[in-house]
């Protein structure tokens, strides 16, 4: 857990300026109070080392702070989900602390995206020591793996994609079939 999760942040730390900032024991240790739910062992790990600065995939992850509002909200008395991060529609990653699965949420619980919020991130490491992301950065650019700089970034996301999915066409079309961008169109006329 913590070679994986050593391997992200530095990965992160090279292609940012500055140093990653984490959180503490004793602020992780209040958030499972405050959620009463016990967190997993590997979160626990990349919050130590970042407190929501970095993106996953599509994902932003969360402040502390977010993840203890997130979650009052989204959980019921049955439920006990630990959001992570969050895409640019507003859509969650979860953590399903009873089985640790990472799950898609919008609206309610959707698809499983890993079993394991460890599978999660050994995944995202693989692909990130691969060279088969793409980092678009903060300053409006993106940054292959290569240090190739082709061509501004479409929104001010802070955003790690594989190479694939970065064609321009293939971002915008995936924006544009999102129901947030759907519902915000204007009406074609004619």
């Amino acid at each position: 857990a913590r070679q994986c999760v050593g391997d992200i942040t530095s990965w992160f730390a090279k292609k940012l300026d500055g140093e990653l900032r984490g959180t503490n024991v004793a602020e992780l240790e209040r958030l499972s109070k405050s959620l009463d739910m016990e967190l997993p062992v590997v979160f626990e790990e990349l919050y130590k080392k970042t407190d929501g600065v970095i993106w996953m995939y599509e994902y932003q992850t969360l402040a502390l702070q977010q993840i203890s509002k997130l979650a009052a909200e989204i959980n019921d008395g049955k439920s006990k989900f630990l959001p992570f991060a969050r895409d640019l529609n507003d859509d969650l990653l979860v953590i399903d602390v009873k089985d640790e699965c990472v799950k898609e949420y919008s609206d309610g619980v959707g698809d499983t995206v890993a079993q394991s919020f460890t599978a999660f991130c050994e995944k995202f490491r693989n692909d990130l020591l691969s060279g088969t992301c793409a980092h678009f950065c903060a300053r409006a650019r993106v940054t292959h793996a290569d240090g190739a700089c082709p061509r501004p970034n479409l929104s001010q996301a802070n955003s790690i994609l594989p190479r694939r999915a970065v064609s321009w066409r293939l971002l915008l079309a995936h924006r544009e079939r999102t129901p947030r961008a759907q519902k915000n169109r204007a009406p074609v006329f004619g």
